[in-house]
């Protein structure tokens, strides 16, 4: 049997929906739970410790006009569209206009704030994040998804809003809009260099690995203590396979240990690959070997976060987020296999095309 998909293609969002509601019972958000009257009122509400790389007070300036992104830093459409928040931040940041994103966890590992401030640092953003994992902002705003953008007026009124990823050049035409009408500054942008950078859309994939959302080719009847998977000689194109004994949970898959190494393998045709990876333990550090139709993955082909030792790939986990594998080649059918003997490692989801 083959796996559950949830494609996201630009502003195709089926698969965020389900992982809000996800987001929303693992993390006992209570969304909804605070009255406020806009969404600075909101941000207003949130403790200083929540607010990364600038005060609450200078953030929330009355004057200013605000662009804000729901985000998650585990969200492979999110960091995307990171170089875009940073460069609108630097051109358009002042007196006038800030930037800051909005950090709604999709899991659980997002919620602790050390965790978030760890993939601040490691993702390089230089403008403001805030913290949400009550899910303040996203409710005031009534966000469905992420990632999602809203230009804010200093009075709290939603001036542009976009769902999803891309756009970019529409997100800065509203930008320099608006700031021309508020405060009669503003230069003309060249939607050109916009689109150059990056505005377009590409199809990707995303399965999620909990029971209640996908199912591997080598599926079998497991308890809560989990089961023994024994991976096939071949999987299927748009399918994945376990190797080892796992214990589904809702939302991830966790590697029980034992006798052997845990193993996943994901075929799909394209050319990158992302996986969220995670640990049962705060304070765990291993390795992960990694083959390309089993071989070393070439450096032509590796993403960002793949490393070369001793003729083999491997991914070194540091802290639960995504980890790019796969970026680079020719578009072709690929079978990767992700191995590793350390108990308790853990997959929430993957992305490719």
């Amino acid at each position: 049997m083959g796996m559950i998909i949830h494609t996201r293609s630009g502003n195709n969002l089926a698969s965020s929906v389900i992982v809000e509601i996800v987001a929303a019972v693992q993390l006992g958000t209570g969304i909804g739970r605070r009255e406020h009257a806009n969404v600075l009122e909101a941000l207003a509400s949130l403790p200083e410790a929540y607010f990364i790389g600038q005060s609450r007070a200078d953030l929330l300036n009355s004057d200013k006009i605000l662009l804000l992104e729901i985000w998650d830093f585990s969200c492979g459409d999110c960091i995307s569209g990171i170089p875009f928040l940073s460069r609108w931040h630097r051109e358009y940041g002042g007196e006038n206009f800030n930037v800051a994103a909005v950090h709604c966890p999709e899991f659980a590992f997002g919620g602790p704030l050390k965790n978030l401030k760890r993939a601040v640092e490691h993702l390089e953003i230089d403008y403001p994040v805030v913290h949400d994992p009550e899910f303040e902002i996203w409710s005031v705003l009534d966000n469905k998804y992420w990632p999602s953008r809203y230009l804010i007026s200093p009075s709290g009124g939603v001036l542009y809003h976009h769902f999803g990823s891309g756009r970019f050049s529409c997100t800065e035409a509203s930008i320099v809009k608006n700031l021309k009408k508020s405060f009669g500054i503003g230069n003309r942008i060249s939607l050109e260099k916009t689109e150059r950078e990056g505005d377009f859309d590409l199809g990707v994939a995303t399965v999620y690995f909990g029971k209640n959302y996908s199912v591997p080719q080598n599926q079998i009847i497991a308890d809560e203590n989990g089961g023994e998977y024994e991976l096939p000689d071949r999987v299927v194109d748009g399918s994945y396979a376990f190797g080892g004994r796992w214990r589904r949970g809702v939302n991830s898959s966790t590697y029980l240990g034992e006798d052997r190494p845990g193993a996943l393998s994901i075929s799909f045709t394209g050319t990158q690959l992302s996986i969220i990876l995670a640990h049962a333990r705060e304070d765990a550090a291993y390795d992960l070997n990694v083959t390309e139709n089993g071989e070393p993955v070439s450096k032509n082909n590796g993403g960002a976060d793949l490393e070369w030792a001793n003729g083999n790939t491997y991914v070194h986990y540091d802290f639960p987020r995504l980890y790019r594998i796969i970026a680079g080649g020719e578009a072709k059918s690929r079978t990767i296999t992700i191995t590793s003997p350390e108990p308790l490692w853990r997959i929430y989801a993957g992305s490719y095309g």
